[in-house]
């Protein structure tokens, strides 16, 4: 598979959350806080609006309320 080869270091960060509006915004702020803790050259906001995208999704899909790891 492409990519299977990448032999850097890969940056990981696991945030569990909670599927609520409120836990939402916690976890967009935790994770544009993360990267820019690794000094990345990924622009903030957008990692910050997908982390939001991809959790909205999860509320929407598996149930708001639901415990996501």
């Amino acid at each position: 598979m492409p990519g299977d080869d990448v032999t850097e270091s890969q940056l990981r960060c696991v945030l569990p959350f909670k599927a609520t509006p409120a836990e939402v915004s916690l976890l967009r702020r935790a994770a544009v806080r993360q990267v820019a803790q690794w000094g990345t050259s990924v622009e903030i906001d957008e990692a910050g609006l997908l982390v939001t995208e991809l959790a909205t999704n999860v509320a929407k899909h598996v149930g708001e309320g639901a415990l996501q790891r």
